[in-house]
């Protein structure tokens, strides 16, 4: 199993990986709107959304993560985020999960 940054599409998002050029998008798309009370990690404000995203960014080709941002087709707007984390090559497993919207 090949672990390597990838874009993946369908026909309302796209899940990009995450970098931090995505961090304005991801602030105005989650900051201030209480999506995150059951998260490790608390999103709330600009400093901690740009924190998330300047770690995520930074595991991408890592193989043990792939973070990504989801950005609605339509309006070619950042709406949320997503991850393929614990990757274990050798099992051929992940998990899905850090997903907001």
């Amino acid at each position: 199993m090949k672990v390597e940054p990838v874009t993946l599409e369908g026909a309302h998002v796209r899940l990009e990986p995450m970098r931090e050029a995505h961090a304005d998008g991801l602030v105005a798309a989650g900051v201030g709107h209480g999506l995150f009370p059951f998260f490790p990690f608390v999103l709330d404000s600009e400093e901690a959304m740009r924190g998330y995203v300047k770690l995520n960014a930074a595991a991408v080709g890592s193989g043990s993560m792939l973070p990504f941002v989801t950005i609605e087709r339509a309006t070619n707007r950042v709406v949320g985020a997503t991850s393929f984390l614990a990757i274990v090559p050798g099992d051929k497993r992940l998990e899905i999960g850090a997903t907001w919207i």
